[in-house]
């Protein structure tokens, strides 16, 4: 890129790369070998993070057979509400909201 006729300084990556049947073959192999490497994990990453995303998507948000027994219990007046549990509950939600 030339502005106003002038050139811009190379950077020190742009300083070191040598081209082929030079000094720095064997470094720039292994800098390709790396990329590669690196491309891999990359590869490997994405697909493992895919069949995660997989997992929590086909899971249920609910447990929809938990839900059903309570539902029953409910219906059936076996459900009893513990109304200090459930006073305990609510500060405790609402104190951890604060923070």
């Amino acid at each position: 890129m030339k502005i106003n006729g002038q050139y811009p300084k190379p950077t020190a990556s742009e300083r070191t790369v040598q081209g082929p049947g030079k000094k720095g073959d064997a470094q720039g192999a292994k800098q390709a070998q790396g990329a590669q490497v690196s491309a891999k994990k990359t590869v490997t990453s994405e697909l493992a993070m895919t069949k995660i995303r997989n997992v929590v998507d086909s899971t249920p948000d609910m447990n929809m057979d938990k839900v059903k027994a309570l539902k029953e219990r409910i219906k059936s007046g076996d459900y009893q509400v513990d109304y200090k549990q459930l006073a305990g509950n609510l500060l405790k939600d609402s104190t951890i909201e604060d923070v």
